[in-house]
């Protein structure tokens, strides 16, 4: 009597009903990390904000801010937004200068006069830069005064106001090591502590501090 043939069942190839289950199973760990990520970029978003805004020296946009002040040996010169919107000495709009006649015909052609920035226009670049110059390096939690950063006596002191309300004031110490940087004590709504900041900016500033205090 021949003998029967049993086949032994295929284990290598899952049933249907299995393969749909690992389906399954994969969609939803694909739905839930997709979730997850989702929602820690919604509310890590404004977490993420302060800390950004941490790195920077200036909490205030250029166009936020309504009132800068600077004070430099003894002296404080006060810049606000005018009528027209645009900064100036006290708030006062300069008086208009009269566009000159044109020469008549013939006559000698007169020399280009040299371009002058405005002192307005001077405060509201640095209001931009304030905002957008980095920390270089934190150097205390604290708002310093020692003498060992120059801060002591700062050379020159920055007061901001912002249109909405909010003040930050920054104090510029001595030169860092490297004579690269300048210590800086900031106290902003984000931030009370001394770091250190590139000194191209600040030197613009403090030269134009002192240019302005030098005036009748």
């Amino acid at each position: 009597m021949p003998r029967q043939r049993h086949d032994a069942p295929d284990r290598g190839t899952p049933s249907v009903s299995k393969r749909l289950g690992i389906a399954r199973i994969t969609i939803l760990w694909v739905v839930i990390f997709v979730a997850s990520s989702a929602g820690a970029w919604y509310f890590g978003a404004d977490k993420g904000s302060t800390t950004d805004l941490a790195k920077k020296v200036s909490p205030f946009a250029g166009a936020d801010v309504q009132e800068v002040t600077f004070t430099t040996g003894g002296k404080a010169l006060r810049f606000a937004r005018a009528d027209d919107g645009k900064f100036a000495r006290d708030g006062v709009a300069p008086t208009t200068v009269p566009t000159p006649v044109p020469p008549p015909p013939g006559a000698p052609t007169p020399p280009v006069p040299t371009v002058v920035i405005s002192p307005g226009a001077r405060i509201e670049s640095f209001a931009n830069q304030l905002h957008d110059l980095p920390v270089d390096r934190v150097v205390a939690e604290t708002l310093s005064e020692s003498a060992e950063y120059g801060l002591d006596k700062p050379s020159l002191v920055i007061s901001v106001t912002a249109k909405a309300g909010g003040t930050a004031s920054f104090a510029i110490g001595a030169k860092g090591v490297g004579d690269s940087t300048y210590y800086m004590r900031r106290d902003t709504r984000e931030k009370r502590d001394t770091v250190l900041v590139s000194k191209y900016t600040i030197d613009e500033m403090v030269k134009f501090a002192t240019e302005q205090a030098a005036l009748p």
